[in-house]
């Protein structure tokens, strides 16, 4: 394939991985994007790499990693962006992009509002605040309506979700990504641990 159908197929594969990380299909999101980030960085002998297009592929795999909550990602394709946007307007919108993604990566870490002195550190906001922090209650995929269930009945679907999903993520048993499913499994493992307590599971068991 000669440099310039490469180059082509990769402005095609970037708008692809920005299609299927909106529709969730996120590891072929991610495949295309990597996809394109080689072919835009590594173009060819004596063929110079354009800044703006590695600048490119980078925004549109940050946009991806987004999607995919995987925030450490976002932020690291983000700065890695801005390095190489001219001063104007462009480098402007990369660090506003950058701010945001910041800021979701500092909530997202937020785990445990019972440890109140990592939650001051990373000033995640008031324990008590549902909207701070990591949603523990999205990544278990709760139903909507958990509050106004009882309380055996909210423990019961936390246990069930969080054995639904760790079948899904077992590092052991997934077929993608490895590291994708470990951090997915360990959120998953988090969330359970976290709901259980501030639901008083312990406390309802058996009843």
């Amino acid at each position: 394939m000669d440099v310039g159908s490469a180059l082509f197929r990769a402005q095609l594969l970037l708008k692809l991985c920005r299609a299927r990380s909106a529709m969730n299909k996120h590891e072929e999101a991610m495949h295309d994007c990597q996809t394109a980030y080689r072919a835009v960085t590594e173009p060819g002998p004596g063929v110079p790499v354009s800044p703006a297009r590695v600048r490119e592929a980078l925004e549109a795999r940050a946009s991806a990693h987004e999607h995919d909550k995987n925030f450490d990602g976002a932020v690291a394709d983000l700065r890695a962006a801005l390095d190489k946007a001219p001063a104007g307007e462009k480098a402007q919108e990369l660090q506003q992009r950058l701010s945001h993604a910041l800021d979701r990566q500092r909530r997202w870490q937020c785990v445990d509002p019972s440890d109140r002195k990592a939650w001051q550190d990373n000033r995640c906001g008031h324990p008590g605040d549902p909207k701070s922090g990591r949603d523990h209650r999205a990544v278990l995929e709760l139903p909507a309506n958990l509050d106004q269930l009882a309380p055996e009945a909210q423990c019961g679907w936390v246990n069930r979700q969080y054995r639904k999903l760790a079948r899904v993520w077992h590092p052991d048993r997934y077929k993608g990504v490895k590291a994708r499913a470990e951090r997915k499994m360990r959120e998953c493992a988090e969330a359970k641990e976290v709901l259980v307590r501030q639901l008083r599971c312990s406390e309802h068991k058996g009843r």
